[in-house]
């Protein structure tokens, strides 16, 4: 655990996605990567970051919770999620 009580691999699933992010940005300006083929992958990858952090989310807060607000904060974190994916589609 850091000094802040998170635990490292979602700092490291969210530094994953950003350079994903950086990744598709020089994309869309300099056009290097010339088959679709890997494209796909990318996204198929970073659709495998934002799970692994959605549910690392939900271990880190059952684990380190106490009992009487747990269940108010996983119902917290599963409506932000929902709210966000509604906006997206």
């Amino acid at each position: 655990m850091n000094r802040c009580g998170e635990d490292v691999t979602v700092q490291v699933y969210v530094m994953l996605q950003f350079v994903n992010l950086t990744l598709f940005v020089l994309q869309i300006h300099f056009h290097f990567i010339t088959n679709i083929w890997i494209v796909f992958a990318i996204i198929l990858f970073e659709g495998l970051l934002g799970g692994a952090a959605y549910v690392n989310s939900f271990y880190q807060i059952s684990k380190q919770v106490r009992d009487n607000s747990r269940s108010r904060r996983l119902v917290g974190v599963y409506c932000t999620v929902c709210q966000h994916t509604q906006r997206h589609i």
